[in-house]
């Protein structure tokens, strides 16, 4: 299970708008470290990586959806690390 941030456009809804970012931690880090912090730590990031491309004309809505020019789409991870050696 993941805790985190998300920072959505502001719709006549509660939370309902579009997605821009979203910032996560595992919720058992979050449980283990007893600190909000941690979490409002990742959301101070977002907030600053959303004022830049923001400022920089990054963003751009395309059918519906947000997309970010020159964000890395690509990358995941998995949940929970399997350490496989």
């Amino acid at each position: 299970m993941l805790v985190g941030n998300t920072a959505h456009f502001i719709d006549s809804g509660m939370d309902t708008g579009t997605v821009i970012m979203q910032s996560v931690i595992p919720l058992q880090a979050f449980l283990d470290s007893n600190d909000y912090d941690s979490v409002l730590d990742l959301q101070i990031d977002m907030l600053n990586k959303l004022i830049y491309i923001l400022v920089n004309d990054r963003l751009e809505i395309i059918n519906g959806r947000v997309h970010i020019q020159g964000a890395d789409y690509a990358r995941s991870a998995i949940y929970p690390y399997i350490r496989t050696e």
